[in-house]
């Protein structure tokens, strides 16, 4: 398990909930990222649609893969160990069409 894995498996708690921001692109994870108050982002394929007006089931594995990456590298430089959680229609699942292992490490996700 890598760091930042590490790092968002000790913020689950008993009786204290993680409260995560939903960012859309790689300056609100910039923003969100740089304060002490937030222990993660996470971003959902609904808010990455939204941000370049399209509708969420429009939205195709190469643009939601740009904006994550662009997200992720926001966040890599603004806190390198900040969790990055990513969502797909509002559940935490694999997405339909799959993401290559090289990519999200690269990511360092």
């Amino acid at each position: 398990m890598n760091e930042i894995a590490k790092t968002f498996r000790a913020l689950h708690q008993p009786g204290n909930p993680v409260l995560l921001t939903n960012v859309y692109d790689a300056a609100t994870a910039a923003t969100i990222a740089s304060l002490p108050t937030a222990p993660a982002v996470a971003t959902a394929s609904y808010a990455i649609a939204a941000s370049i007006g399209i509708d969420d089931n429009a939205l195709t594995k190469s643009q939601n893969l740009t904006a994550i990456a662009a997200i992720a590298s926001a966040i890599r430089a603004t806190n390198p160990l900040k969790p990055l959680l990513i969502c797909k229609t509002g559940t935490v699942t694999r997405p339909s069409w799959p993401i290559p292992s090289g990519r999200l490490s690269h990511w360092g996700l």
